[in-house]
């Protein structure tokens, strides 16, 4: 049911030469409640904007009061607050959209506008998708586990809930998928650049403002012991996140580009991260209550976990992923920390 949203939502709107930014599907469940789903155009928008919309759709139908409209929720379309010194910036971005859709659809039309197909389309029968809650308890036993190792510096790692259940679930993946020895485990993230970029961008811009450091890419030895991976790990991403804050990224964006060109990820492709804590979709409420469960579907046509804040909002981190057997769902969950059931169907779903 969750696949069968974004295949009918969002590719019928979509030609060579037109794309919706965004597609709606609402369904009423008697006894249960409404599910929206909600497909989103990447290439025009990132989770932020996305986040915008839906915030901004739920206080005019839970308050119906546009004087008082906040502004943060306004929305901003000035796309040259996004400065380019380098003034390469677009043709960057077209030379590595034209090669990406050579590479994954020999056939397409390199100017199409058409969304670029990730991974093998799955169907639904074929994997399993389950959600895990790391409570904020969980998250900072495994900051303790590492500030407790005496002879690393811990004065430059990030420790946040991000970097921390990344690390955690990088490291239960590879378990769980039987890698060891040398071989090659990759990963990368997505993070909003409003407030790194020099100057910042607005934190109402609406569009696409995100970007990724280096890919990182270590041995499956190094990473499956307990508290020696999940400091390698850690260190990694921390780098990756003070590396994004640095000056100049714009500047460094095409060696950063090159570097996943130059890639040759492992036997598990490339490990990424949809979504974020930050976008706070579980405190959407459009007059009839807060969301009862949040699902990011298009992880499953890759390597990737969905990430959104706890659904209790008590400063935990959901996880969700897709396995392709529930003997592989019940391997990750040994292994995870307060492994939630699966969910099938539940009241009022916001899919991306």
């Amino acid at each position: 049911m969750l696949r069968s949203f974004a295949e009918i939502m969002l590719h019928p709107w979509i030609s060579d030469e037109k794309a919706s930014i965004i597609s709606l599907k609402i369904t009423y469940v008697p006894g249960f409640g409404l599910c929206i789903g909600i497909a989103a155009h990447h290439g025009i928008l990132d989770g932020e904007s996305l986040a915008m919309f839906v915030k901004s759709w739920a206080y005019l139908s839970k308050n119906f009061d546009p004087e008082n409209f906040p502004s943060d929720l306004v929305p901003s379309f000035d796309w040259t607050v996004i400065k380019d010194p380098t003034g390469k910036l677009d043709m960057l971005y077209l030379d590595m959209w034209t090669k990406n859709t050579a590479r994954m659809n020999p056939e397409a039309n390199p100017r199409s506008l058409k969304v670029l197909e990730f991974g093998a389309r799955v169907d639904h029968q074929d994997f399993v998708r389950a959600t895990f809650d790391l409570k904020r308890e969980d998250i900072n036993k495994l900051r303790e586990k590492i500030q407790s190792i005496s002879n690393i510096d811990h004065t430059n790692l990030r420790l946040s809930s991000f970097t921390l259940t990344y690390a955690h679930a990088i490291i239960c993946f590879v378990k769980v998928k039987g890698l060891e020895g040398i071989v090659k485990v990759s990963f990368s993230f997505a993070a909003d650049l409003r407030r790194r970029l020099v100057p910042p961008v607005p934190e109402n811009y609406f569009g696409n403002c995100i970007g990724s450091d280096k890919p990182t890419t270590v041995e499956a030895k190094d990473i499956i012991g307990d508290e020696l991976g999940l400091v390698i790990l850690a260190e990694h991403i921390s780098n990756s996140i003070k590396d994004l804050g640095k000056d100049g990224y714009v500047e460094r964006l095409e060696d950063i580009k090159n570097s996943y060109s130059k890639l040759e990820p492992g036997p598990l492709g490339m490990i990424n991260v949809g979504g974020s804590p930050k976008l706070e979709f579980y405190g959407v409420d459009f007059g009839w209550g807060k969301p009862k469960k949040v699902d990011f579907v298009s992880i499953d046509k890759s390597t990737s976990f969905s990430m959104v804040e706890s659904s209790d909002r008590s400063g935990g981190i959901e996880i969700g992923l897709v396995m392709k057997s529930r003997e592989e769902l019940q391997a990750f969950a040994s292994l995870f920390v307060h492994p939630r059931a699966q969910i099938i169907f539940v009241i009022l779903t916001f899919i991306f």
